[in-house]
Order: C-alpha cells, then structure tokens, then sequence
C-alpha cells in the first residue's frame, strides 16, 4: 500500500519533467518507505533499478551487470566487466542524449561498504559524461551516517554533483487512518503511539485484531518481525550497542536531563556525547528545551526523549520483559502492557495533539495562527503546549489530557496558575487556554468555557 508522499512524489516528478541530467539523493532510517517511494515514483517510466545487498564487490558487480544488461536487452553470455568503472561506461555509452533515462541504486550504502572507491567512480563518470545526458540518478541509503558521509557531505567526492535530496521522514498521524479505515480517532491515537509513521511496521498490524492482541501477536511473539526490529536497526549503524541500549532504556522510563541518564549508567556526562550525537542522527532521539528559550541550542535545560514511537514502546515494554518472552509468556507480558498502556499513551499525547493543532481539523477552531509550539518547563511546573505567532500578539496554554474521566473545572485553573510562570521575551497581547481531551469534559468546564471566549474545548473526535 502507498500512502501519501504527495510532497515527496511531487518533487520527484517536477524534477523529471524538467529534463537534464539530475542527481537525486534519497536517504532516511530504514522501513520509512524509500524503496516504496522510487517504485512509485519509476512507474510507467523508462528505468534500472539494482538494489544493492550485503554480498562482495564480485557479486554486487554481476547483479549490477545482469541488470544493466537486461535493461538494454543484451545477452550476458561472452560479456563481463571487470570493474565499476567498466560497466558504468557502457552505461553512458547506450544513452543517447536525447532519452530519458532513470537509474535508481537502492541501499547505496553497501556499494560503498564493498568498494569505498564508489563515489569517486561516479563523480568521475558523472562529470566526464553522465552530467551531459538525460539521466535522472538516485542514490538511495538507509544508513544515515554512512549516507551523509558518502553522498551529502562537503568532503564526498559527489558533493556539488547532486541537484536535490530527500530526506524522508515518519509519516505523521494524520496517514495513520488510512492504514486503519474503520478505527475511532481514540483508536488510532493508541495505534500510532504504539507503531509511530513507519509504514512496514503499520503494515505489520491486523486491521481485524484488538491493539492489544496485535501487540501480543505481532511484537511480542518470537518470531514476529517487530520483536526484535530495534536491535536489528542498531545493529546496521553501530558496534557498542550495549551502551546504546542502556540509554534508549533509560530514557525511555523517564530520565530525561543528561547528567540523570549519566548517573543511572555509572558514567560521567560527557562520556555520553559520541552516543546520544549517534542516536540524533539515526532520528530515533531528540533533545527538546522550553518552547520559549531564545537560544535552544545554548539552552541548559535540554531533555531529551526517544523520537521514534515504536522505539519508545519497545524499550517500555518487550526489551525488559525478554527474559519472559524467550519463554513463551506473551499473553501475561500482554497483560502488564494493557494495564500501564493508558499511562503510557497520555506521557506522549502532546506529541499527537501538537500535529493536529498544526494540521488537522482542530487549527480551523484556533483564534489564531500559530507560528511555534511546543512544551514548556520550569524547576516546579510544566505545561503540556504553548503555542504562540509572531511576536507574541496570541499565546495559547494547552492541556493534554489521556484519561478516561472527564476533564474536570479544576484542570483549567491549574493550567491558567501554571501559565502566570511563563516568561516571554516581549509583552504578550491576548491569552488563551486549550483542553484536548480524550473522554469530553464535565458540565463545569463546558459552561466556563462559553462564558469567556478565550477557553477552547478540543475533543478527540473533533
């Protein structure tokens, strides 16, 4: 199944319709849906895919050439290359300029791990003759260190050869339902805090099954493809994995601030450095600071949390309990998940209802447009979101709340006490106060709010 990518589909396209020789470098972590991407994208269209594999340079240079061969429709038998130099010039010399031509190298990466000399190749061969026919290149890697290094970075021998890149990303929440036709709103924030925007892992899922019954047959079983898929993705980027997973496991219940997760581990912050710069950089960890800090970067109140909703889920619940799960007990691990997994959800919900405050239905209600958002904190209170435009003409304090009682008068008082707290940097102009709710609101807060205007009520099924 193929879902949105419209943006990314688009460009592409624009691109190819443009003519000329183009190089496109298409990377990001893995399942996110690349390969499904330059499917969609070659279609209908004339194109050598060659998808490169964990095989010696011998055997990735005859795939390479089997394909090649069989795009052209020549026979292989009497005909063989020696090198990558060899087979890319024959390449170039069946183009005629005036065809239109793409040639996609999926999992770039393992080229390069077989023959570090491959960029170089192609830079050579791109300027010298590629760059002057109609081709439309696209490297294609998962790893994304290697990835920058080889193809994006200002010391690759491809950097300045490459006329676009993508990086593709999570899909966000909106797309989660049209994998899941049929399921509430409610039902589909708990799917997507369980898998996250990954479309192999979604897919994995029974659309017929309870989200539990998915968790304990699709996770938690042993043979089951999501069991062991984190430690399968960090084993593709690193070697000491073991400090990794500790802190993706510390993190993940609740250790935020570095010097914390560096006092759980025995270790003293700067240690962590190497390991945490990997991690962001694999998109599967983020440093977060107050929405309102000027300087983020120089900002020392940084947090940081695990990006990835199905990393975060896994570290939670499968990675403790493997012990038990090695021994067949996936429904009573099923059970200890159903009975946390509500508490679970509500930690990350500000994460859902900041993207449909930005992009769903909910932003038609909003008194104002929202430039920046984001999560708000201090030594002794928090607040879920604080959205504000520019130069603080409207702010709007939310609360997110992931329970199954009604959301009660009171929780509207704390937010507005809390937000007294909340320095800007200039004069704020009008104030407002939002309640996203999972279960509707009680009488009281409903009338509070059609009393004073700056109050906005946001149901999940809004």
């Amino acid at each position: 199944m193929f879902v949105n990518r419209d943006n990314e589909l688009n460009y592409l396209n624009n691109e190819w319709k443009t003519g000329g020789a183009k190089m496109v470098v298409i990377y990001g972590r893995r399942r996110v849906g690349k390969t499904a991407l330059i499917n969609e994208f070659i279609k209908k269209k004339r194109a050598m895919y060659f998808f490169a594999d964990k095989m010696t340079e011998r055997e990735q240079l005859m795939r390479f050439q089997s394909t090649v061969f069989g795009y052209f429709g020549e026979k292989i038998e009497g005909m063989s290359f020696e090198n990558w130099d060899g087979i890319f010039e024959y390449v170039c010399s069946k183009i005629s300029r005036r065809e239109k031509l793409i040639m996609a190298i999926d999992e770039f990466q393992y080229l390069v791990k077989a023959n570090p000399a491959i960029p170089s190749i192609i830079q050579r061969i791109w300027d010298e003759k590629l760059k002057e026919k109609n081709v439309f290149l696209i490297l294609c890697g998962s790893m994304m260190g290697m990835m920058y290094e080889t193809a994006l970075s200002y010391g690759s021998p491809l950097y300045g050869r490459r006329t676009g890149q993508i990086l593709l990303k999570q899909m966000g929440f909106k797309d989660v339902g049209k994998f899941f036709p049929g399921k509430s709103r409610k039902e589909l924030v708990e799917y997507y805090s369980v898998l996250g925007g990954v479309p192999q892992y979604i897919n994995q899922f029974n659309r017929r099954l309870s989200l539990i019954k998915n968790i304990e047959y699709k996770i938690l079983e042993e043979n089951a493809f999501l069991y062991n898929e984190p430690r399968y993705i960090l084993s593709e980027e690193i070697t000491e994995s073991m400090t990794y997973f500790s802190i993706l496991k510390t993190i993940s219940f609740g250790e935020r601030k570095i010097g914390n997760i560096a006092s759980r581990l025995g270790v003293k912050p700067n240690n962590l450095n190497k390991y945490i710069l990997t991690l962001e950089e694999m998109g599967l960890l983020e440093r977060e600071v107050p929405v309102t800090e000027k300087n983020p970067r120089k900002s020392k109140k940084g947090l940081y949390s695990i990006k990835d909703n199905y990393f975060r889920f896994w570290f939670r619940f499968v990675f403790p309990n493997q012990d038990k799960l090695e021994v067949g007990k996936s429904s009573y691990v099923a059970g200890l998940i159903k009975r946390s997994l509500n508490e679970y959800i509500g930690e990350n919900f500000h994460e859902i209802s900041k993207e449909m405050i930005m992009t769903d239905r909910t932003a038609g209600s909003l008194p104002f447009k929202i430039e920046k958002i984001g999560r708000w904190w201090n030594g002794s209170s928090e607040i879920d979101l604080v959205g504000f435009d520019e130069g603080f003409k409207n702010v709007i304090f939310f609360e997110c709340k992931w329970t199954g009682k009604k959301t009660e008068l009171n929780i509207l008082k704390s937010l507005m006490e809390k937000s007294k707290n909340v320095y800007f940097e200039k004069n704020v102009g009008q104030k407002y106060f939002g309640i996203i709710s999972k279960s509707g609101f009680s009488e009281g807060l409903i009338r509070e709010s059609k009393k004073d205007k700056r109050i906005l009520l946001c149901g999940i099924e809004k």
